[in-house]
């Protein structure tokens, strides 16, 4: 009889650590194929608008609608993989991102261009992918894997401007990204574990509980913001930089896809390297403030180059770089840890919703994208710098808001100390008077049973001095 249920908890165990390598790279390769496809049409995207002869409005409207898309999808999708299993789900929007990356390339006008992104950020894998980690990914190993996951974001745009870049052509570009999907939706089909939504005793499927309870949250709020900045501030920053190196600082279509190549393969070095030394901050509220006041010296670097026409002067162009990619390497670090906190408080206030959460919270991160180019381009048509106190004003708000989450959290730590050292004290001593009054007692049933005193003794009726008679 035990040894069937040992055999019976291995199994078990064994189709969680399936389960839980197939999130490993399944999951990853969901986000890896999604931003690889972004990462193409980033850097072409001005030159199809100029092509077009289309006002620079243009630019930041093609890029947030792919974003409003994401954002209805993300909800949406994360919420059937609590009910399907996120292996489905993936297969589904990975079939959806081949035939979209495929059409994409062969948008005649901007309308059409936006109608395709808006469908190719409906069918987003990233949300799902994000979700299949969430679900799968033991507590302990969280951290590492939303880390892993911001990786694999990182490895697909470089790989995405780098084919932009060599393609130095729409078409061509978009072709490659849905051959790649191609290649993804085979290997997870036929490579990865499956990963059944999880089951109740009676066999019926587990349905989300605590949704609300999560979501009225201010710490997973303020956790949803930081989502919410991180991509606006790579949404923002995105299409200002294809404009100033194709329009001020002269680039061609090649040289600006190496541009967005290089920043993200300093980004993807830089966070393989400093990952676990994150990780070991602390808590991941304490991670946050330490990341964002990190960004604050970058931002104050393109404000003053982009003041005065100083971006006019020979060597901007590398400053700028160098500033970007200062200003990234924390914003990419901010990101996964953001997920992290939304993933543990969706176990903390709520039950089997880690999908339809970090779905939510995924949609907040789209909603930040979207945004992002729509404000940067406007404020483009007045001057650059606005472009960057925009930006640097919502960091401002993220990291303040878990701040005061942190600070809360270390004030509710302390008052609960000196309770628990109380407590403990006050056990002691009940104990020790209860001790007390046990030897009375059987002090007293002694004497009780040689002169017939009473068998038991109250504290307050034993004297002070015994009287001989």
């Amino acid at each position: 009889m035990v040894k069937k249920e040992q055999d019976k908890l291995k199994a078990q165990d064994d189709v969680e650590s399936e389960a839980w390598l197939s999130a490993k790279w399944a999951g990853l390769m969901g986000t890896f194929v999604d931003y690889l496809g972004l990462g193409t049409i980033f850097p072409l995207i001005p030159y199809f608008v100029a092509e077009q002869k289309a006002h620079v409005v243009w630019l930041g409207a093609i890029i947030s609608c792919q974003y409003v898309g994401v954002t209805i999808g993300s909800q949406f999708f994360g919420r059937l993989c609590d009910k399907w299993g996120p292996k489905k789900v993936m297969v589904l929007v990975l079939i959806m991102d081949v035939i979209l990356f495929f059409f994409t390339g062969m948008a005649p006008n901007v309308w059409t261009m936006v109608i395709l992104r808006f469908a190719a950020g409906f069918f987003t894998p990233m949300p799902v992918g994000t979700a299949w980690i969430g679900i799968c990914v033991p507590d302990d190993q969280k951290a590492k894997a939303f880390h892993a996951n911001t990786l694999a974001l990182l490895s697909g745009f470089i790989m995405g401007t780098a084919l932009g870049a060599l393609a130095a052509d729409l078409f061509y570009a978009c072709a490659a990204s849905s051959i790649a999907a191609l290649i993804i939706l085979l290997l997870i089909v036929f490579g990865s574990a499956p990963t059944p939504p999880k089951k109740a005793d009676g066999g019926e499927t587990l349905k989300p509980e605590g949704v609300w309870n999560v979501l009225k949250r201010k710490e997973w709020q303020a956790a949803a913001f930081i989502s919410y900045n991180t991509g606006q501030e790579g949404a923002a920053c995105g299409p200002v930089l294809g404009y100033l190196y194709a329009g001020v600082f002269g680039y061609t279509e090649r040289q600006t896809g190496w541009v967005f190549c290089g920043i993200v393969a300093v980004l993807l070095i830089v966070n393989v390297c400093l990952m676990d030394r994150v990780n070991k901050i602390g808590h991941a509220l304490k991670r946050v403030v330490f990341l964002g006041c990190m960004e604050t010296p970058a931002y104050i670097g393109l404000v003053i180059l982009f003041t005065g026409g100083r971006y006019l002067h020979k060597g901007a162009d590398i400053v700028c770089f160098f500033c970007i990619v200062g200003l990234f390497c924390f914003n990419t670090m901010l990101h996964p840890t953001s997920f992290d906190l939304g993933s543990q408080y969706a176990d903390k206030y709520g039950k089997n919703c880690q999908g339809t959460i970090l779905g939510i919270q995924n949609s907040f991160y789209s909603v930040g994208n979207a945004i992002g180019p729509l404000v940067s381009t406007s404020l483009l048509a007045v001057d650059t710098y606005p472009v960057f106190l925009f930006m640097f004003s919502g960091l401002f708000i993220a990291v303040l808001l878990n701040a005061l989450v942190w600070m809360k959290e270390r004030k509710n730590i302390a008052a609960v100390a000196p309770k628990d050292a109380n407590s403990d004290s006050d056990s002691k001593s009940d104990k020790e008077k209860d001790d007390r009054t046990e030897i009375r007692r059987a002090s007293a049933g002694s004497a009780g049973g040689m002169m017939g005193a009473p068998a038991i003794i109250a504290d307050s009726a034993l004297p002070s001095v015994v009287r001989s008679k």
